[in-house]
């Protein structure tokens, strides 16, 4: 008796044949494909892949029951099977590399969390986690890292348990992770502005978020821009008392 041909063995002889037909040349769909067999099965010829072949139906029904002569055919044939065995594995490599590379991710994202986590003292929730998966896609996991650390001085304690941060702090805080990302990719690359987001890190530590952070760089910018030196910006900054006090420093009465 017979044995069929499975669709899975029928799939693999197609993909392997490029599913053409390999006595004439023509493919699907300009013509309907078979699964021939090399060796006829009248002639004991078995349904492994090696002795398998796409035909058309012309050439399957053409062909009757004479074995190809032809071992150019056959060379063909294996040549193609360890094409495609070579394929298999490759594509099972870049399964494994994917797989590895998500495993990567979740560390890189899992790490951030706990920077910010264990500096505004909380738990993120899963839409935080979300937001930072999206920062980290966007910016790179070194820079969503560094402005973290930048987002420090946002953080306010708590006035009825010292140990602890408001929570409109900490939002505040983790919010404007990605506006410092931002602000950093726009310039952080220049010195000019590397010595502004360092005095604009001093004037946190120093009198708190009373400012607008982006004004503070335009104010730091004008400074520099109407000649005073960096160096004396950097002063003022470690000086003052209050956002007014940094603005007197720098351009004191007399210079007004």
């Amino acid at each position: 008796m017979r044995e069929p041909i499975s669709k899975k063995l029928r799939f693999e002889v197609f993909k392997r044949d490029a599913f053409t037909c390999q006595y004439c040349g023509k493919s699907s769909p300009e013509v309907v494909l078979h699964v021939d067999h090399i060796k006829p099965v009248s002639k004991n010829g078995k349904n492994d892949i090696l002795n398998l072949i796409t035909s058309c139906s012309d050439c399957n029904f053409g062909k009757s029951n004479i074995k190809l002569s032809d071992k150019t055919i056959l060379i063909k044939q294996r040549k193609q099977l360890k094409e495609l065995s070579e394929k298999r594995e490759q594509f099972e490599l870049l399964i494994k590399w994917r797989e590895e590379l998500g495993k990567l991710e979740k560390r890189k994202v899992k790490y951030c969390q706990k920077q910010f986590e264990d500096m505004a003292r909380c738990t993120l929730t899963g839409i935080g986690v979300d937001n930072l998966i999206k920062w980290i896609t966007k910016y790179g996991e070194k820079e969503v890292l560094e402005s973290i650390k930048l987002s420090g001085p946002y953080l306010i304690y708590d006035t009825n348990d010292p140990n602890t941060y408001t929570q409109e702090s900490r939002n505040k805080a983790f919010n404007y992770i990605p506006r410092i990302c931002e602000c950093r990719k726009k310039g952080i690359d220049t010195p000019e502005m590397k010595e502004i987001f360092y005095i604009r890190g001093i004037l946190r530590k120093r009198i708190g978020e009373v400012y607008n952070s982006y004004k503070t760089i335009d104010e730091i910018k004008l400074a520099i821009k109407n000649g005073i030196p960096v160096n004396d910006i950097k002063e003022s900054a470690l000086k003052c008392r209050s956002w007014k006090n940094f603005i007197t420093l720098l351009y004191p009465p007399d210079e007004a």
